[in-house]
């Protein structure tokens, strides 16, 4: 049997002895939300063009001619750091048929340590809450190696919800599909707050509670 602990991310000191393989983990000790100032959206929900992501969710047009004709306008890639916690990669594979967020989620750029020493991009994203439908989380760390997959029908974050991802695909609520990496333009403007068909690379999660129902995990020894 493979050990569960071998599969996850790395807690940094002060994270909680209870994590979900590593990966998603609720400190004993809420801290308070990290600002959302650095990086992509502003959280107000308003933003240029009054349709969010750059027009392409409909409902506004820009006065900036180049917003329009690429339709995400970049922001710099600038990231800052950010120490909440300590992670080891590849990424986990986190997908679900929808995911809702309690606030409109603040997307920027940070770095993040890793357990060899070094440090990572990654997408940073922050809410009150997160709620994924038909949960799939899938941790390995090399094709064909010890795995972990856990299943829930439905999984609820809540309180501080930092998520941090290399990778997203989803598709947004007027059926335009989205793509997100960490070494492409973030969008200038705040996600919706439902996203369906769901697919992040996902290098860890910091929340205050977290709740699943029901849940079903699969440790599997690799080859």
């Amino acid at each position: 049997m493979a050990s569960i602990a071998s599969i996850g991310a790395a807690r940094a000191p002060g994270a909680a002895e209870g994590c979900l393989l590593g990966i998603i983990c609720t400190p004993s000790s809420p801290s308070p939300s990290p600002s959302p100032t650095s990086g992509g959206g502003t959280g107000t929900g308003t933003g240029s063009g009054g349709g969010g992501l750059g027009g392409l969710l409909g409902g506004g047009s820009s006065s900036d001619p180049q917003d329009n004709a690429g339709g995400l306008p970049p922001v710099p890639l600038v990231a800052s750091p950010d120490d909440s916690m300590t992670f080891t990669l590849p990424a986990a594979q986190l997908g679900g048929s929808s995911i809702s967020f309690g606030s409109i989620p603040v997307v920027s750029l940070v770095t993040v340590p890793l357990k060899d020493g070094s440090r990572t991009t990654v997408i940073r994203l922050q809410a009150s809450s997160v709620t994924i439908n038909d949960f799939v989380l899938d941790v390995r760390k090399t094709a064909g190696g010890d795995s972990g997959v856990t299943t829930s029908r439905q999984m609820v974050l809540s309180g501080h919800v930092s998520a941090y991802i290399d990778s997203a695909t989803a598709t947004l609520p007027g059926g335009l599909g989205l793509t997100l990496g960490a070494d492409t333009p973030l969008p200038g403007d705040e996600l919706p707050q439902t996203l369906l068909g769901v697919h992040l690379g996902l290098v860890g999660v910091i929340s205050d509670r977290m709740t699943m129902t029901p849940s079903h995990l699969v440790v599997t020894q690799g080859h």
